[in-house]
């Protein structure tokens, strides 16, 4: 591996309290991207965008040819610094509404690779987000939603002749794609590589989880490990002292009151309260930038405050606080009363990701085990469990069958999956680290002339989707190495 001690951060997931954790699902891996900008509702008015939105006709499903249903397919392209001869920068925007992709056009390390390689960049909408699904008059089809079907549609779409927005054929494999992304897309990116290798000619995958997990209680272990440790502390004893306190057996009364204090409705269910009011705190974790440090804001709660008892107190206020003043911003339609993810929508795609993580990946962010050295330093709630997981899987759609870890693994490798012209980022800090290839517990890797595994020293998640100038540090080195090292490939 390779560190860069000089790299600083970059924002890829940005958390609101009402997003914090929705049913526990939400400590997400980009579902707000900061590229992307994408809406948290595809029925509100839609921003504008510089950039024509094209549709591409997919099968609803790639591996039975009797079944004729398709979905259109939304995807953009940028072709200001091409030149004939330059390769295809293709990526699959991931768990969310991929609209506007001006962010990732014209502000990203994409548009960076484009203008120093002369490339074409294109993003594609995943199935099932954004309007890239069937009709919303159709009860959703929910197994065909997969990273495998996924693949396949961009497997079918770099085979077509005529991209509408391209002038000429650029399909592959008679042109070079490079396929890159970040996070579960960063997934997406080495798993291409990896099913279909004539087609994609290189990747570089960032932040990618690609061990499937299901106990996931090391995502905490990054802020436990490298966060304040007196902030720390003062987490781990209010998580210890809202513990105790259900631990008592409360009655209603007691529990209205206690919920009442970080101004949340005694309505919600004990565990989603555990859940909500520890959620953004920890979320603001993944929620770095380079000029800012958001987990500071709670860090800076506890500076002049040692005794435990007014900690609490100050953070109790500081929830309360959060959540008044983004109610107060929705005009009143952010709750405080539970995270039910069954509650209705008119676009059922908006659970797309909760079905991915409940059929295939799992990912559960509960707290440690007991016996687990990590328990006693934890900063989520032991109310949250696998089990907590799995009963919302159960309400939302019905499955009783847990995550399919095992054959997820089994056939993508997990982080065992070495690739060749394969570059692997990733954030030292970040919380997804535990499940990457860089991540401690998998097997030690060297790099080659063909697969390097890259460390972005105090990086936290997708930090090297960042180009903006005036950082007080870069992200240069890194992306000059990149660069340098997929032009060596492609010559």
């Amino acid at each position: 591996m390779i560190l860069f001690p000089s790299l600083v951060l970059l924002i890829c997931c940005a958390f609101s309290w009402s997003e914090a954790r929705v049913g526990g699902f939400n400590y997400g891996l980009s579902m707000k991207n900061q590229f992307l900008e994408a809406s948290k509702d595809t029925n509100q008015k839609q921003r504008e965008s510089n950039y024509t939105t094209y549709y591409f006709e997919q099968p609803l499903d790639h591996h039975n040819p009797s079944n004729k249903a398709t979905f259109r397919q939304r995807y953009w392209v940028d072709t200001t610094y091409y030149k004939p001869g330059g390769p295809i920068i293709f990526n699959n925007a991931g768990e969310g509404n991929a609209y506007p992709a001006d962010g990732l056009l014209q502000r990203s390390v994409f548009n960076l690779m484009a203008k120093e390689m002369d490339g074409i960049i294109i993003i594609l909408e995943h199935r099932f987000y954004g309007e890239s699904h069937p009709p919303l008059s159709e009860e959703p089809q929910w197994q065909y939603l997969s990273a495998n079907q996924s693949l396949a549609d961009m497997a079918r779409f770099m085979q077509q002749k005529n991209i509408k927005g391209i002038k000429g054929d650029v399909s592959a494999p008679k042109n070079k794609w490079i396929v890159r992304g970040g996070s579960y897309s960063g997934n997406l990116a080495a798993w291409m590589r990896l099913e279909y290798p004539d087609l994609v000619y290189a990747a570089v995958s960032s932040s990618a989880p690609v061990q499937a997990q299901y106990d996931f209680y090391q995502y905490f272990n990054p802020i436990i490990q490298y966060g304040p440790p007196r902030c720390v502390k003062a987490l781990h004893d209010i998580v210890e002292r809202i513990d105790q306190f259900f631990a008592g057996h409360p009655s209603d009364a007691q529990k209205t009151q206690f919920k009442a204090g970080f101004g949340v409705d005694d309505s919600t269910p004990d565990i989603d309260f555990a859940d909500l009011v520890m959620g953004h705190a920890l979320g603001l974790w993944q929620s770095a930038s380079p000029k800012s440090f958001p987990f500071d804001e709670v860090c800076s709660l506890f500076t002049n405050v040692k005794d435990r008892k007014k900690q609490f107190q100050v953070y109790q206020n500081w929830v309360k606080r959060g959540l008044a003043k983004e109610a107060k911003q929705d005009g009143g339609q952010t709750t405080t009363n539970g995270t039910d993810v069954s509650s209705s929508s008119e676009d059922p795609y908006l659970n797309s990701w909760i079905w991915q993580v409940c059929s295939e990946f799992g990912y559960w962010q509960d707290s440690p085990s007991r016996s687990s050295p990590w328990y006693n330093r934890r900063v989520t709630s032991n109310l949250v469990t696998t089990q907590y997981y799995d009963e919302q899987c159960n309400q939302l759609f019905k499955r009783t069958t847990p995550p399919a870890i095992q054959s997820v693994n089994d056939y993508y490798q997990g982080w065992n999956l070495h690739l060749n012209r394969t570059i692997w980022i990733n954030g030292e800090w970040d919380p997804w680290r535990p499940l990457s290839v860089a991540s401690d517990d998998a097997p030690k890797r060297q790099n080659s002339t063909f697969e390097l595994s890259l460390i972005i020293p105090h990086g936290v998640h997708c930090y090297d989707y960042s180009t903006s100038p005036g950082y007080k540090n870069s992200l240069t080195e890194l992306h000059n190495l990149t660069i340098s090292t997929l032009k060596d490939w492609l010559k």
